[in-house]
C-alpha cells in the first residue's frame, strides 16, 4: 500500500492585530505575477476605539467584498462568539474554497481559528481541500491556535512562517511547490 501524500499547507502566523493579513496580501500580490492559479479570500479587519469591530471578506481575484462579520447584530446574521456573521459572506467564501480542478491551485484562507476547531465557518471547506484536491493551502492562523489547527486537521506537510519571516521566503516556498509539479509532468 502506498503512502498518501498530504497537501502542502503553508501557515502565516502572528499575534492578534500584528499584520498577518497585510503580510498575506503582499505575498499574494507577488504570486499573481507567477503562473499559479490562486483562489480564496482575505479578511481585513476594521478597528474602532482600538478593538476589532468587523471583518470584510474579499475575493483574492476580484474587487468583490462582503461584510463577513460585525460586533453589532444585523438582521439575518448568525452569532458566533462576540461577532455576528453574514451567511451570504460565508456562502461566498465556501464557494471560493469549494473549487476542484485537475491542476494544482493555491487556496488562500484568511483566517482559520476557534470556529473551525468547533467545526464551523470554513471547516467543511478545509476538509474538502485537504482530502479531495492536490492544492497547496496558504492559511492565516493566530499563533496561539497553530498547534490546535494542525492537530485537528492532521496536517503533516506543513511549514509555519512567523510574521517576521521575509515575504520572499514564503513566495519562494510556494513557487517551489508549483515548480515541482511542472517537473513531474
Amino acid at each position: 500500500m502506498s503512502e498518501i501524500i498530504k497537501n502542502k499547507v503553508i501557515i502565516i502566523t502572528g499575534q492578534k492585530g500584528e499584520g498577518k493579513t497585510t503580510k498575506l496580501l503582499r505575498v499574494i500580490e507577488v504570486l499573481k505575477g507567477c503562473k499559479i492559479v490562486i483562489k480564496g479570500f482575505s479578511a481585513n479587519g476594521e478597528w474602532i476605539n482600538g478593538e476589532r469591530s468587523s471583518f470584510v471578506l474579499k475575493d483574492i481575484n476580484s474587487d468583490k467584498a462582503l461584510l463577513l462579520c460585525s460586533n453589532k447584530n444585523k438582521l439575518g446574521f448568525e452569532q458566533h462568539g462576540r461577532f455576528f456573521f453574514n451567511p451570504k459572506a460565508i456562502n461566498y467564501g465556501q464557494k471560493l474554497l469549494g473549487t476542484k480542478s485537475n491542476s494544482k491551485e493555491l487556496i488562500v484562507i484568511d483566517e482559520v481559528g476557534p470556529f473551525e476547531i468547533k467545526n464551523k465557518i470554513w471547516h467543511d471547506s478545509i476538509v474538502f481541500q485537504l482530502n479531495e484536491t492536490n492544492n497547496v493551502l496558504l492559511i492565516v492562523i493566530r499563533k496561539t491556535l497553530v498547534d490546535d489547527i494542525v492537530k485537528k486537521y492532521g496536517i503533516s506537510n506543513v511549514t509555519i512562517h512567523d510574521i517576521e519571516t521575509q515575504d520572499e521566503r514564503i513566495i519562494e516556498e510556494i513557487s517551489e511547490e508549483f515548480l515541482m509539479e511542472d517537473t513531474i509532468k
